[in-house]
């Protein structure tokens, strides 16, 4: 299973983890007591399954709704929370309180017009309710409709708390909005000057400092911007806003040593910032340090605190749930849960799906068997029958789980694909769609969903559904070339400019303009995605960050015979990186390309998985030369472990099929066509060719007739029409979808 899609429950995780586990259960007796006792203690995931209990028993109170509303928005469901607070507002006592938690969750959710409309509700019961105006006023800087307004408020805020340093603080953005920066730029620097006379603590005086610096680099004052930083760093070295800003603008000025630097100091300062250790972590982690981001980690674990060795722990998890390295996510999480007293029934849960992901199923039972909630149980239970190979029973499981928790994203999540592997594709989409409603950024559904979409032909409903998976996870590569693909299939090149603008300028932008360089190369030819990748700007070849822009520049060279430059490209990025196993990759196949040895390839590609055992296109290839040699066990190996390592490229194991038909090892063809069709179930030649076998050996039951159907429906063709009529079935009971249309398309600008 893809390491984005192998998650933990939806939002469990994550508020445990980033808790560091909570060290008690709250206390039994009055069930809304206990929710406040939750709420008080920032548990808000916890106090979910109490107020939907209360709920049921008492669907009319108004504080019922508003702490069911505050603890859905606290855990990232903002839309799921709307209802019950507008039904909490409708209440006597209820409207003010309620209406702020309903527009501090629109603006949450970019809702700018609502967030406006829900202060406007506040502030018609109470005039002078000074949050409801500074909410107004940054819904209406988030419009970037009228500043002034947002003036306005803030100004009506300032007089009703003149000495409220932090009001003229945030007063500033509508001021720049509007264009008044010499005006804003003064009150920064009034604001810095009048807080060390206020003597203020460290972290407001931090604030204002990397504003101002931030202030100097918006204004294109880059060396004044530096200098500021360097100074506030000097003063405030471990100030989290001063940290964030300043790495933020290093990196922007491709200076992420001096970033790393800059937290490597900060942790000294402050070890047990276990928020500065995961960022450490993830940067090496990011440039395939792995074991030097181990290392940040485990220093965690020596903390005295046992919150604090709790929390390090969880962060450890992170770190190897990350890596898909799932046995040992599972142990540590394990000895997080020991250092907490009592852990909740979430934390348990949330341990007993790890342990499933882990292939640990008995376990997993084990573990589940202790929880009280035949719900938290249940789901367990039915994960383990999908991990078993058994969805029909999964789907029946869920279907007693889902009506207790009819929300959870995960659930729904794991309910869409366990309907998948059965082909009840209509379920599916359905169970995407809540699993998006319920919480887009907890699982892959949107971008599941695209894909399930798009292999029906239906590419505007695709691109509803991608856009909703690439709001919510903004640095998912797979979820930006799911988009890139779909605008270049819609035709449309203002959408491809204005997807560009937004890519502009992010850590995905080097791999979007690899991404549209592939779909020109493939429409108009390498000459034109080789002249699109020239004339890209703030890209460097010899980074490693933009190896994958690399690879399709020598893809596209190689495939002009300009093999020199090439050459020259992949010799720089090797000289200043050597230590980076893509360049290796791509090194092995500019040596195939030149028709060099074959020793010599398998000599780069087995260097490129000594320095990455993941590096999923080395090791198709060492399949590849596997194959050539004749070595069929060799390189049926290598491309199961390709496709483990990267399950969202087919290829691997569809030339692992495909090999062991040639072989004449059906069976094993058989197991890797339907492993394929478990991560994607809408390949219509995956479901061919396994229907086929199926057929071929005697088995023409029902299990055939839907894969024949299902690679009819998803473009299968004369052929699949053609098994479908051997089996006895006319092929207007499949659903073909449309053919994709690949017609030329009108220039855009070049790439930013």
């Amino acid at each position: 299973m893809p390491r984005s899609a192998r998650r933990p429950w939806p939002g469990v995780a994550a508020a445990l983890l980033a808790a560091g586990i909570a060290a008690a259960s709250a206390g039994c007796g009055d069930p809304l007591a206990e929710v406040r006792s939750l709420q008080a203690k920032g548990r808000f995931e916890d106090s979910l399954e109490p107020l939907r209990k209360l709920l049921a028993t008492d669907p009319d109170s108004p504080e019922v709704h508003f702490r069911y509303g505050v603890a859905l928005a606290q855990t990232g469901r903002p839309g799921l929370a709307l209802w019950s607070l507008r039904k909490a507002s409708e209440a006597e006592g209820w409207r003010v309180p309620a209406g702020l938690e309903l527009a501090a969750g629109a603006i949450r959710s970019a809702n700018w017009a609502s967030a406006v409309a829900a202060a406007d509700r506040v502030l018609e019961a109470d005039a002078d309710n000074v949050q409801a105006l500074l909410l107004r006023a940054e819904a209406r800087i988030g419009e970037k409709a009228d500043p002034l307004l947002a003036l306005a408020d803030y100004d009506r805020a300032r007089a009703l708390e003149p000495e409220n340093l932090a009001i003229r603080f945030a007063r500033t953005s509508a001021l720049i909005l509007a264009d008044r920066i010499d005006e804003a730029g003064a009150e920064i620097d009034a604001l810095e000057e009048a807080g060390r006379k206020a003597s203020l603590d460290a972290a407001t005086l931090s604030q204002f400092c990397a504003s101002r610096a931030t202030f100097a680099s918006e204004r294109g004052e880059l060396a004044a911007a530096e200098s500021l930083f360097e100074g506030c760093l000097e003063s405030y070295p471990a100030q989290a806003v001063v940290i964030e800003q300043a790495t933020e603008f290093f990196d922007a000025r491709g200076a992420p040593e001096r970033s790393e630097s800059i937290l490597r100091k900060a942790l000294e300062q402050q070890p047990q910032a276990l928020g500065l250790r995961s960022q450490l972590a993830a940067r090496l982690r990011a440039r395939r340090d792995l074991a030097g981001a181990e290392a940040v980690l485990r220093a965690g674990l020596e903390l005295e605190d046992r919150v604090l060795r709790s929390g390090a722990w969880a962060a450890l998890t992170e770190h190897f749930a990350g890596l898909d390295e799932m046995e040992q996510a599972a142990d540590a999480y394990e000895q997080a849960m020991q250092l907490a007293k009592d852990p909740p029934a979430l934390a348990v849960l949330t341990f007993a799906d790890m342990l499933v992901r882990a292939g640990r199923h008995e376990r997993a039972l084990e573990v589940a068997e202790d929880l009280e909630s035949d719900t938290y149980r249940g789901l367990i239970e039915a994960r383990v029958e999908l991990e078993r190979g058994h969805p029909e029973r999964a789907l029946a499981r869920f279907d007693e789980v889902l009506p207790s928790w009819p929300d959870n994203a995960g659930a729904r999540y794991y309910a869409a694909r366990a309907a998948e592997q059965v082909g009840d594709f209509d379920r599916a989409i359905l169970e995407y769609r809540q699993s998006i409603r319920s919480g887009a950024n907890q699982t892959e559904a949107g971008l599941r969903l695209a894909n399930l979409l798009l292999a029906r032909g239906a590419v505007d409903d695709a691109m509803i559904a991608a856009g909703h998976h690439a709001r919510a996870h903004p640095l998912d590569p797979e979820g930006m070339r799911m988009q890139m693909r779909l605008v270049a299939r819609a035709k449309r090149s203002d959408q491809m400019a204005s997807l560009l603008q937004e890519l502009s300028g992010t850590p995905l932008w080097s791999r979007a303009v690899a991404a549209r360089a592939d779909n020109l190369a493939a429409r108009l030819g390498p000459k034109a995605a080789i002249h699109w990748i020239d004339s890209a700007l703030a890209v460097d070849l010899a980074s490693p960050r933009d190896a994958e822009l690399l690879r399709s520049l020598v893809v596209n060279l190689a495939a002009l015979k300009q093999l020199d430059r090439a050459r020259e490209r992949v010799s720089a990025a090797l000289a200043a990186h050597p230590q980076t196993a893509a360049y290796h990759e791509i090194q092995g196949l500019l040596l195939e390309a030149e028709g060099a040895p074959p020793e010599s390839a398998l000599a780069a590609y087995t260097r490129a998985v000594e320095l990455d055992p993941k590096q999923a296109r080395a090791l198709e290839a060492l399949g590849r030369l596997a194959e050539t040699r004749g070595e069929v066990d060799a390189a049926l190996d290598w491309y199961g472990r390709a496709f483990a390592a990267d399950p969202n490229r087919g290829s691997p194991i569809q030339r692992a099929a495909a090999l062991a038909e040639a072989s004449g090892r059906p069976q094993a063809a058989e197991g890797r066509w339907d492993a394929l069709l478990r991560e994607h179930p809408w390949d219509a030649r995956a479901a061919l060719a396994l229907a086929r076998l199926r057929h071929e050996r005697g088995e023409a039951g029902a299990r055939t007739l839907e894969l024949a159907r299902r690679a009819l429906r998803f473009g299968g063709g004369a052929e699949a029409a053609a098994l479908l009529a051997e089996l006895g079935q006319p092929a207007g009971d499949g659903r073909p979808a449309a053919a994709p249309e690949t017609p030329p398309e009108a220039p855009e600008p070049p790439p930013r």
